[in-house]
């Protein structure tokens, strides 16, 4: 993935990242008031700060990128931002609540990120996380797998990884969203300037014959379809 690089493009490309966000924040309602400071992982541009920033009084924002937190802060100043990596968090502090949108599916190894997640949660400490799952990019998947940058796991498969690591998943919902685009190089460019891209190298002839599969496949009169399938799951620390 390459977000690092692609901040200045990432606010204007990233439409279901906002909508994600939007809707993982219908659920904050059922987490109650909190002793502690909460912490956002990969926060990004702030699409979901801003409503952690209305709903707790001591927010931490992180992401790996320092210039996606410079973007941020003009953004949500109220917070306190910091680089950190998600999943290499330091030991200390505790914190009341971890939250994420539209990062999980980024995770390689939740069988040991979320057992620390646990450890750094304070007791009853509350979690609520949204990512992308199985189903994503189906047309993607279907033309050219080669040039899917995460293999998106299922909403069982990660109810049983929390599970497995001490948490208690209250609330699993799940949203199925359609965006076109003009055609299949749009769809490669919005794709792109997500910072979303695979990091394998696909030569120039390759991609040309993917981008015409697509558009023979899946053309019409609304242009060409990507579908996004998106899980929020609300989780409690158990003790």
């Amino acid at each position: 993935m390459n977000f690092c690089r692609k901040h200045s493009s990432y606010q204007g490309a990233a439409k279901i990242q906002v909508e994600v966000a939007s809707w993982t924040a219908e659920s904050l309602e059922l987490i109650p008031d909190l002793p502690g400071p909460v912490l956002e992982l990969g926060a990004g541009t702030g699409f979901f700060t801003q409503y952690l920033a209305q709903k707790f009084p001591e927010v931490a924002a992180s992401d790996l990128s320092n210039a996606m937190i410079e973007e941020a802060k003009q953004e949500v100043p109220s917070v306190s931002w910091q680089v950190l990596d998600a999943w290499n968090l330091p030991d200390s502090p505790k914190w009341s609540g971890l939250f994420s949108t539209s990062l999980l599916q980024w995770c390689s190894d939740p069988e040991q990120t979320f057992p620390h997640w646990h450890h750094l949660l304070l007791p009853e400490g509350w979690m609520l996380h949204s990512c992308f799952t199985e189903g994503t990019l189906q047309e993607l998947q279907h033309i050219a797998p080669e040039c899917l940058a995460v293999s998106f796991r299922s909403s069982e498969q990660w109810v049983l990884h929390f599970e497995k690591s001490g948490f208690e998943v209250l609330q699993m919902e799940t949203r199925e969203d359609l965006f076109h685009y003009p055609n299949a190089l749009a769809f490669f460019r919005n794709l792109h300037d997500l910072g979303a891209t695979t990091p394998n190298k696909i030569s120039h002839s390759k991609l040309r014959s993917i981008l015409h599969q697509y558009d023979t496949a899946y053309s019409s009169s609304n242009g060409v379809p990507a579908h996004w399938n998106s899980t929020k799951f609300l989780c409690r620390k158990r003790r």
